[in-house]
């Protein structure tokens, strides 16, 4: 067929730091840092890269979709591309050291639900001491 070839890309052994950078400067302003996706304005609207497959995200970064632009090989070469994808794969399942995820929204998160739970058992606990006899 007509159009670029896709490339057999070896994402495990791929720079997933290369691919961070390489994603913040060239996917994050439409993509959202966290891959989620999100309103571009005028009626363009960019989808989230961690519902896509590791071969739709080379696809697409080759091919561009829609109003997205192509990231062919003068932009991307295969090595980047692969670094690219497999950081999209990383993305969809990043390390929660040190607590719940919660949406992965962020730390603050953490604390507010430990703050809303403390106060509901501190409240609870008043309850409690004030209805002993």
């Amino acid at each position: 067929g007509e159009g670029p070839e896709i490339p057999e890309l070896d994402v495990e052994d791929a720079d997933l730091p290369l691919g961070q950078q390489l994603y913040a400067a060239n996917c994050a302003a439409c993509h959202n840092a966290a891959g989620s996706g999100g309103a571009l304005g005028q009626g363009s609207y960019a989808p989230a890269v961690t519902r896509a497959t590791n071969l739709q995200v080379a696809q697409a970064a080759r091919i561009g979709p829609g109003g997205m632009p192509e990231f062919g090989e003068g932009v991307l070469d295969d090595h980047e591309l692969a670094a690219v994808v497999r950081y999209v794969d990383h993305l969809r399942n990043p390390p929660d050291p040190g607590g719940l995820p919660l949406g992965r929204i962020g730390p603050v998160t953490e604390g507010m639900v430990a703050w809303l739970v403390g106060m509901v058992l501190l409240l609870v606990a008043a309850r409690w001491i004030g209805t002993r006899q």
